[in-house]
């Protein structure tokens, strides 16, 4: 079969997943690419809120900073490969919220890299989202939003708390990424999108659900959420492996998470999740 995205709706979608924080293998990326298993997608799970303040230290020390560090190394890893796969007709889709505090200077860098490809990387469209990022809204004394903000425990007003915040993120959902890849982007980077974001999109794009189609977007959710922490939902990662090995014979410590899912119209419409 040839997995493009021309066959949107025909078949089941295959995503795989190559992070679960800042920091993970670098060559995710590039063996979930040269796998066994071909991938429609690849998702990856970059944030939390510490290093959503540790980002906002780089971005203060170097404007140019404020992204993941670890995406671009690894898809410099990736991009011969990545270019491979386009010549030879397949548009893998890849979407990633390592842009952290600045997903715009990421996606320039991504850019600046696939156009040392030749015409091929030059046809890959890169695009990234934001909306998340309200420091601006909460930083202003007079804005309704920081005027909104309690404590959880004391309800006191966030003027009284005695220190200012240096991150600020209404996180935030699939549908800009829906929009950028009905759009023709090929790689989407956005900021603190929830952890099982990328995922829903990819479903909501490739079946065409709607927005109240809320079974498959559940189902998106809950895909979602066992792929984006990587290696975690499959045993290479798993206190139960020496219980598994003996019987699966092909699980080693590289393996990453794939998973197959159909849109959700019988009872047979659970994702299936796979190992490359």
């Amino acid at each position: 079969m040839q997995y493009t995205s021309s066959q949107r709706g025909t078949r089941p979608i295959v995503i795989g997943g190559i992070s679960a924080c800042g920091g993970d293998r670098l060559d995710a990326l590039l063996e979930i690419l040269s796998g066994p298993i071909p991938v429609d997608a690849v998702c990856g799970d970059y944030l939390a809120e510490l290093n959503l303040a540790w980002l906002s230290s780089q971005l203060a020390d170097d404007p140019s900073k404020g992204y993941e560090l670890s995406f671009l190394p690894a898809f410099k890893l990736a991009a011969d490969k990545y270019i491979e796969l386009r010549k030879q007709g397949r548009d893998v889709k890849v979407a990633v919220n390592a842009g952290g505090l600045r997903p715009q200077q990421l996606a320039k860098q991504i850019r600046e890299l696939l156009d040392t490809y030749g015409e091929t990387g030059k046809q890959v469209k890169v695009a990234w989202v934001t909306g998340d990022d309200v420091l601006d809204q909460i930083k202003d004394k007079d804005s309704k939003a920081r005027q909104a903000i309690k404590h959880l425990s004391y309800g006191t007003p966030l003027d009284d708390w005695g220190y200012e915040p240096i991150t600020a993120n209404a996180y935030i959902g699939c549908f800009g990424i829906v929009e950028a890849l009905e759009r023709g982007a090929d790689i989407v980077i956005v900021g603190r999108c929830t952890d099982a974001s990328a995922v829903q999109a990819f479903g909501r794009w490739w079946h065409g659900w709607k927005e109240q189609d809320f079974d498959n977007l559940a189902l998106g959710l809950i895909t979602g959420h066992l792929i984006e922490c990587g290696t975690y939902v499959v045993p290479s990662r798993s206190l139960a492996t020496k219980l598994i090995r003996p019987a699966v014979s092909s699980l080693d410590s590289k393996n990453f998470p794939n998973t197959t899912t159909w849109p959700f119209h019988s009872q047979n419409s659970m994702p299936m999740a796979t190992q490359s």
